[in-house]
Order: structure tokens, then sequence, then C-alpha cells
């Protein structure tokens, strides 16, 4: 019998860690502990940017259970996933990304690797990662909408993107909250 179910998503062994993670009882702290890693280490772990090899399957094996053999699998058909899908699934972002007017704007180079580009432009190493990233943003984002103006997602998120390279080149002092009330006072008047 052959397997001819092929979704069109690909399901990440973070999400089956995340699973026995949550089972267990075990934070992400206890988990970076366990495999004897920094807790950034785990967070690249579970956004599905470390690949799992022979030596972290078989740490995953002694820390959270399943066998070596099981995560090297979970992996592989991940990546298998992943391979079939990025191609059309890239095709569309980028026809979805205002990129033109991101390379008129001089956020982007005008480059024929576009993918690349806008890659590069939003920190990712993949769009499945921008999916992640953006998707958790989104949410978490509050503003302003207008019934009579529909908003693009992408160009959305290629603003916010945007206004966080310019905010991580302003260099800011420490908050100071007894300054702020002084300035907060001035201002009302």
């Amino acid at each position: 019998m052959s397997n001819n179910f092929h979704p069109n998503w690909a399901s990440s062994p973070s999400s089956t860690i995340l699973d026995i993670l949550k089972d267990k009882n075990i934070s992400i702290e206890g988990f970076a502990n366990k495999l004897n890693r920094d807790v950034n280490f785990v967070h690249d772990l579970l956004y599905g940017s470390v690949v799992i090899n022979n030596e972290l399957a078989q740490m995953l094996e002694k820390s959270i259970g399943a066998t070596t053999n099981f995560w090297l699998k979970r992996e592989y058909h991940y990546r298998e996933s992943i391979n079939r899908l990025t191609s059309a699934e890239e095709q569309k972002w980028i026809t979805e990304l205002p990129y033109k007017e991101m390379q008129k704007l001089g956020w982007i180079p005008n480059t024929k690797d576009i993918l690349n580009s806008c890659l590069n432009f939003f920190g990712v190493p993949d769009i499945w990662t921008w999916k992640i990233k953006y998707s958790q943003l989104i949410r978490q984002t509050s503003f302003r909408t207008s019934y009579t103006f529909q908003s693009k997602f992408l160009s959305v998120c290629s603003w916010l993107r945007k206004g966080e390279i310019e905010c991580s080149k302003i260099n800011l002092q420490k908050f100071n909250s007894e300054l702020f009330k002084s300035k907060l006072t001035a201002l009302r008047l």
C-alpha cells in the first residue's frame, strides 16, 4: 500500500517536543537543563532552525523519551515535507509581499534573488520560520484598522519589520520613571 497523503502543511518535531514537555510538566528551562544546553538553543530547536541529528536525537531520547530512531524519522519527514512545500509556498509568499515597493524604498536590494533579499530583511532563514515569528507578532500587535480600506497582511508585516529595524538603530537611555512623569506633566499643559 502506498502513502498518497501529501498535506499542504508540515508538522515539525517541535510540536511533538512541546506536547511531551506539557505532558511531563517540564519547563523550557528544565528541558534546556536536561539537554545540557542553554534556553536559546531550545528556542532555536522549537522554531525548527536546529536540525535534529543523531547526537541530538540521542539527547532527546534520554531527556524526554521516544527512541533516537523516532526523532531522526520525525526530523526526516518534517524536512521532506518542507522541501516539497517550499517552492510553491515561497512563490505565493513573494507574490503577496510588496517587494517592488520595498525595493523602491531601499529596504531590500534591487536584485533577482528576491526571496533571499526578503528573508534577510525579515531576519529569518526560511518562510516557515517567518510564518511562526510573524503570526505570533500579529496576534500580539494592536493597531487601528479601517472598514473602508482593506489592509494586506504581508504589507503590514513589512512595515512592522521596518519599524523594528529603525528602532534597533536608536540608542536609548535606560527608562527613568521620574523623568517620564515630569515630562508628562509638562506635556499636559
